[in-house]
């Protein structure tokens, strides 16, 4: 019933954007999230397979950012963020199965670790979390992650900036979470490498000003490589955005993007070439409300002349809105729609996915905050008939007993419901957690 709740959300935001013209996803015990990793998160979004995290990553909110909540350590010239989070809990279906679902508890965890060094016109950052996951009864899905990410800030002159972003990520696909981990034996496990920068001209509040990036992503997976040998790849993204202001707090802008992805087997059909073109508005209408809406389109092209009849064409768009109507309640919405490449002997088929997310984070009182939080997808994949419509609704409640030590709970529900037999799944989640920073 969930699921038609958040298909109504879906449907109503699809006619607000028609009137006027896809990750969920990551790190248990808190996931460790770094200003720096905002352009990384870049890599995962536009990456044609998305590394999945584990049910448990997926479920945890955000923790401290660079340079955020904690006072850190001072250790000439850097300052330092270290944290951990140790996490117990019960998962009722570790493999996403549809029937034969492996029952367990789990244990989790993470340690994190900020290297943070300021000067007059530049900012350093370098930061691990590495996750270390082991379930009770499945000692077949442990898993132990890691990322090492980095970025560097530079102001170059009033009207220029340029950041720079380099990330380097051990995981794993969990049994269950893609369709080529469905029928794995063991979570499929990679390396990412993603490098890239953005670069900004323009001071602020002028009448115009541009955006130009860039990103490079390859990714190699490690076993199972009968399932996985055609999932490697090495991806390009490239773009540009230019802004004009039509208000005081309200900027039209236009963006074009190309994505190139080519896959390293011989064996695979997937190389394509993907351009993007949208339209919209970036505001600050109030104190209150912030958001982006883009409107476009995209067209994917496969080199592969059989791979050519799948074309993906057709409109895409992104809009984020956070509306926070007291300064201690914050409610963020996300849709929109994208083409992702099929995985897992689907030949060129791709996907198309439209999504949409919605969170209210809520203090309580100094100590007491709560996070809900849900998300809704549909995958349809060309030519071959298959549609999934995957979600879930998560609680968690907080309790900071310290300015450094904080305690958790939270309960999630996860699903898929999909045309295919035997690729349905349900999932409930418990989890209590400790995290103490600096």
């Amino acid at each position: 019933m969930w699921l038609t709740v958040f298909q109504k959300i879906k449907d109503r935001h699809k006619s607000m954007t028609s009137t006027k013209t896809k990750c969920s996803f990551r790190a248990l015990g808190w996931g460790w999230a770094f200003c720096l990793l905002s352009h990384g998160a870049a890599a995962q979004q536009y990456a044609p397979a998305p590394g999945a995290g584990t049910p448990e990553q997926a479920s945890q909110g955000q923790g401290p950012q660079g340079g955020g909540t904690g006072a850190g350590v001072r250790l000439d010239p850097f300052v330092l963020y270290p944290g951990v989070s140790l996490s117990e809990g019960y998962n009722d279906n570790v493999a996403l199965t549809q029937t034969n679902h492996i029952s367990s508890a789990v244990t989790v965890l993470s340690p994190a670790l900020l290297a943070e060094l300021k000067g007059a016109r530049s900012t350093f950052r370098l930061g691990y979390v590495g996750t270390y996951g082991w379930y009770a009864n499945s000692a077949t899905d442990n898993y132990d992650y890691h990322e090492l990410r980095g970025s560097a800030d530079f102001d170059l002159s009033t009207r220029s900036n340029l950041k720079l972003i380099a990330d380097y990520l051990v995981k794993s696909d969990p049994r269950g979470f893609t369709l080529a981990s469905t029928t794995a034996a063991s979570p499929n496990k990679y390396h990412q490498g993603d490098f890239g920068g953005t670069f900004s001209y323009g001071a602020v509040g002028a009448q115009g000003r541009v955006e130009i990036e860039a990103l490079l992503t390859d990714k190699r997976y490690q076993n199972n490589r009968l399932i996985t040998d055609t999932l490697d790849y090495d991806a390009q993204r490239y773009g540009g955005t230019f802004f004009w202001r039509v208000g005081p707090k309200t900027e039209w802008l236009i963006e074009g993007r190309q994505i190139r992805t080519d896959y390293i087997s011989s064996a695979s059909v997937q190389d394509n070439t993907e351009n993007q073109v949208l339209t919209g508005l970036k505001w600050e209408a109030t104190a209150l409300t912030t958001g982006t809406a883009k409107l476009g389109y995209s067209e994917k092209k496969y080199t592969n002349s059989a791979a050519a009849q799948q074309k993906a064409k057709g409109a895409i768009w992104e809009i984020g809105v956070r509306w926070s109507p007291l300064t201690y309640s914050v409610v963020d919405l996300a849709t929109g729609r994208r083409f992702n490449d099929s995985q897992a002997g689907l030949g060129s088929t791709f996907v198309t996915s439209d999504y949409v997310t919605l969170a209210w984070n809520h203090g309580w009182t100094e100590r007491w905050r709560s996070t809900l939080s849900g998300s809704y997808e549909t995958d349809s994949y060309s030519g071959v008939g298959r549609e999934d419509k995957v979600g879930y609704i998560s609680a968690k409640l907080a309790y900071d007993m310290r300015r450094w030590l904080s305690l958790g709970a939270e309960y999630k529900f996860s699903e898929r419901d999909s045309n295919v037999d035997g690729s349905n799944y349900k999932q409930n989640l418990f989890l209590l957690s400790v995290r103490a920073t600096m």
